[in-house]
């Protein structure tokens, strides 16, 4: 058999990589007999993530770097490398760890000797700059002590806030939000932040006063409402702010 005989392997896709790691986790798991509550105590990572994990759902994680955190934790915590585990992961989504070669080093040695050099210009052009600063000037005839008072412009506050305003930002506001499926939100106020998921199928309250920025994992078949308001929502809308400004 020749080498052209030989079949190339597929390389795995971004869906197997994510299969074989959440497998790895949920059989390790289950040799080590523990279950999903007792590892959330032990990490502090609620069983929402551990679960989606386990199960390949990484898309319900807020983003790649939650989910390199979280299994990291969770491998080393069952004894495994998390750092090696999840390595094909990252490498599948076009970041590859690899060490630098000698083009990289040279590359950078020759930036570092360009750096040098326009570092040593700047210092050059601040040395002439003091210079110049430093240089005395004639100094200009004085101002007459009884005609000071007369030049000096008055000092103005600023303007302070009107009633309407200062109403605005104290009045306690209602936000309630209703998803089918979970969800990942962040609400923030003047003097609170809130950023977490939302259970499937349960409405969410949160009270505050003041603006609420509102951010949302995603907005399909997601009901909000402010002060018994219902706020429309576009199906890419990521970013609300409320109440809206009139």
């Amino acid at each position: 058999m020749s080498e052209s005989d030989i079949p190339t392997p597929t390389p795995l896709t971004r869906a197997d990589i994510v299969k074989s790691v959440a497998h790895t986790l949920s059989e390790r798991r289950a040799l080590r007999k523990l279950t999903l509550e007792t590892v959330s105590r032990s990490l502090k990572i609620r069983v929402f993530y551990l679960d989606a994990l386990e199960k390949g759902n990484w898309d319900q994680l807020p983003g790649d770097v939650y989910i390199r955190g979280f299994l990291i934790r969770y491998a080393q915590y069952l004894g495994l490398d998390g750092a090696k585990l999840i390595a094909p992961y990252l490498n599948s989504k076009g970041h590859p760890d690899k060490p630098e070669n000698a083009d990289d080093i040279a590359m950078k040695e020759g930036d570092s000797t360009k750096s040098g050099w326009i570092w040593a210009g700047l210092a050059v052009l601040l040395f002439i700059g003091l210079i110049k600063f430093l240089k005395p000037e004639k100094a200009p005839p004085p101002v007459p002590k009884e005609n000071y008072s007369q030049t000096v412009a008055p000092v103005t506050s600023l303007a302070s806030p009107t009633p309407v305003e200062k109403k605005i930002a104290a009045q306690e506001h209602r936000l309630e939000v209703f998803s089918p499926s979970p969800l990942w939100l962040r609400v923030k106020t003047e003097k609170k932040t809130f950023e977490g998921f939302i259970a499937e199928g349960s409405t969410w309250t949160w009270k505050g006063e003041g603006t609420f920025l509102i951010k949302l994992g995603y907005t399909k078949q997601v009901i909000l409402k402010f002060d018994n308001s219902v706020v429309p929502l576009q199906e890419n809308q990521k970013t609300v702010s409320l109440p809206h400004e009139n």
